[in-house]
């Protein structure tokens, strides 16, 4: 007889005592009473666990332990949700950390500041250059026009590239060392490389200023990006 199919079929008492019997004198399992007695496996056992104190306390046990096992293993594997992201959709970040790099740029190189820096980009993909083209580009930005050239050659970032002769007007470049720094700049804007978190870096040198040390936390997340 199939698991089940008298559980809605009363049992004489003789099975009855019969199945009390072989599970508590000869220790049979349900399957073997199932197969003596003609009589489901779950009605033998749901007839014993009615009528036999110790059996019911096993199974109140078993069951009870079944569930802790349960929660303790749930509690293992449980996985943390992931934080919302809430990301905008756009086509270029490469300007998200600008700030940083420009703070990185002028406690590298003391003797710029916010304006010469931009000049110097400015200047950086033009090649050899007049000084009108120089001239139309630092009276937008604000520097002082007799000396600001003459500055820029001082401190080695432009040099004279070609000198004036005959038709031929005198040209101007950026220096190795002026491409350098707007090619590193360019790079931490993408990602392409990362800022150094060591002494080499002044802003990480520098610890007694204390935004420095926010700074420093930015840089930490600027060089997580992927390209």
């Amino acid at each position: 007889m199939k698991q089940g199919v008298d559980r809605f079929i009363a049992i004489p008492k003789e099975t009855k005592d019969l199945i009390l019997m072989y599970r508590l004198e000869h220790k049979l399992s349900y399957r073997d009473i199932e197969k003596r007695l003609g009589v489901s496996r779950e009605t033998a056992r749901l007839y014993c666990l009615k009528n036999i104190p110790e059996e019911r306390e096993l199974a109140l046990a078993r069951r009870k332990k079944n569930k802790n096992k349960r929660v303790k293993n749930r509690s293992i594997t449980k996985k943390k949700r992931p934080l919302p992201q809430h990301n905008s959709v756009r086509d270029y970040d490469f300007l998200q950390y600008i700030r940083v790099v420009f703070k990185w740029a002028l406690k590298n190189h003391p003797e710029l500041n916010r304006t010469k820096l931009e000049m110097l980009l400015y200047l950086y993909p033009r090649g050899a250059f007049t000084y009108s083209k120089f001239h139309i580009y630092y009276k937008t930005i604000g520097l002082y026009q007799s000396k600001a050239l003459a500055e820029f050659i001082e401190d080695g970032y432009i040099k004279v590239w070609q000198k004036k002769s005959g038709n031929k007007a005198r040209l101007f470049a950026l220096t190795t060392k002026a491409k350098d720094l707007c090619d590193e700049m360019h790079k931490y804007c993408t990602g392409d490389l990362k800022m150094s978190l060591e002494e080499d870096n002044a802003i990480i040198a520098d610890k007694e200023t204390r935004i420095n040390q926010y700074y420093a936390n930015m840089i930490k997340d600027m060089n997580k990006r992927k390209r």
